[in-house]
Order: structure tokens, then C-alpha cells, then sequence
């Protein structure tokens, strides 16, 4: 991939976009898989959308977390990618969000405005149309069957949903009440 980045005159955003689709369609994610996610969006800028929604949030779903060396990556392509990559975050379990959290406390605050931004109805961020022409993407993209899940809800995964509770306290939660964050409001 090293030559494809040094050529961006060559190889699109399109085109990268669409490799590392069909990487992450891999029975196994390879090893460098994050690595190169992290150079694709620090070239080609407007791949922080596609990465976020078409990327990460099938990593999540994939359970990334139980692959060590693409987990780290997935942190630190998120930091990169904040405050975007916040509305993934969201969609994480709990252990892991606490262990996202441990890992980098400066993802913290972007997680919770996200949530509190959600919960005030607010439309946060914006999809990945917005940042890669999808129909580029689409005349060299992967047949239908290969189609991202959305995070959350798909394939087993628990739903979320962000409840605002008494006195400004904004909760991520499961569907099943268990508390993901909790902030209390602070004043102003």
C-alpha cells in the first residue's frame, strides 16, 4: 500500500476506499489493517467519513477488540478522526468503551457531547456521501452481498439508546438500562 500512497495522482481516495473495504472483507483482518487506515486518512482527508461509518463501525461489529494489535490501531485511528469518530464510539459495549476511555482520556469529552448532542435531538455528524463521492466508489466497489451492517442492533449486537434523565444527567445506554456514560450536567 506504501506505493499507493506515495502516487495519490494514481491511486484515488476511491480507489483506497475501496481496498480497504475488501481488506476488511478478509476472513482474517490483516495484522498492518489499521496501520494503513491511519495513513489512508492522513492523505486523503476526505476519507474521514467513509472510514468512519463504512470502517470503524464494522470493526465494532466484527468485535475488533478481541484482535489486540487492530484494537490499538482502532483507538488511535479514532483519536485522529475525533470529534467524527465519536458517534462509533458510542456504539461500543460498555467494557470496551471503558477501555477505549482508560486508554485515551481525551476521548472522553468528544464521547459525551456526542451523547449529550443525541440526546437533545440534535443531528450530529454527517455520513460518508458527504466526504467521498459513494458513486465513484460505487462503479469499483464490491457487489451488493458485501454491504456494512449498521454498529448497534445488527448481527446479535445490542442496541443503544441515549436517555436524558433528571437534573441534565445525559446516559448512553443499553437497551436493557445498563449504564454506558454518565455525566452530570455542569453548571454554567
Amino acid at each position: 500500500m506504501d506505493i499507493c500512497f506515495n502516487h495519490p495522482e494514481i491511486y484515488k481516495s476511491e480507489i483506497i476506499a475501496v481496498v480497504l473495504q475488501q481488506l476488511l472483507d478478509q476472513p482474517t483482518i490483516p495484522s498492518l489493517f489499521m496501520r494503513t487506515v491511519i495513513q489512508a486518512i492522513t492523505l486523503y482527508k476526505n476519507l474521514v467519513g467513509f472510514v468512519n461509518s463504512m470502517i470503524l463501525a464494522r470493526l465494532v461489529v466484527k468485535k475488533v477488540w478481541t484482535r489486540p494489535v487492530l484494537w490499538k490501531g482502532f483507538v488511535r485511528c479514532a483519536k485522529l478522526m475525533q470529534p467524527t469518530s465519536s458517534s462509533v464510539l458510542a456504539t461500543l459495549p460498555k467494557p470496551q468503551l471503558k477501555e477505549v476511555l482508560a486508554m485515551d482520556p481525551s476521548l472522553k469529552e468528544p464521547v459525551e457531547a456526542y451523547v449529550k448532542a443525541k440526546s437533545s435531538g440534535r443531528r450530529v455528524g454527517g455520513g460518508a456521501a458527504k466526504q467521498v463521492n459513494l458513486q465513484n466508489v460505487a462503479a469499483v466497489a464490491p457487489p451488493p452481498d458485501a454491504t456494512v451492517p449498521e454498529a448497534g442492533g445488527a448481527d446479535g449486537e445490542e442496541e443503544r439508546e441515549v436517555v436524558t434523565g433528571e437534573e441534565g444527567v445525559v446516559r448512553n445506554e443499553d437497551v436493557d438500562g445498563d449504564q454506558i456514560i454518565k455525566d452530570e450536567a455542569q453548571p454554567e
